[in-house]
């Protein structure tokens, strides 16, 4: 991820992976499929402050059941 002052790292746990669609799956096409929802989820964390105790943001499988829930953003 690009935070304008540099490359950031972000996790995506693998229960957050799974969680992402159905059926669950684990790869890295489940991760390109859902690489813009995950990239939105980690800019509101990464906007927000919220890292973890590395200093990196990390998009767990609460984020993602979070995300489901939310109400779609029109920009």
């Amino acid at each position: 991820m690009s935070s304008g002052a540099g490359d950031q790292v972000v996790v995506v746990t693998h229960d957050a992976l799974a969680a992402i669609a159905d059926p669950p799956r684990v790869d890295e096409f489940r991760l390109q499929e859902y690489i813009e929802t995950f990239s939105r989820i980690a800019s509101e964390k990464f906007d927000g402050g919220l890292f973890d105790s590395t200093g990196h943001v990390c998009v767990t499988v609460g984020d993602v059941r979070k995300w489901r829930t939310s109400p779609p953003r029109v920009h």
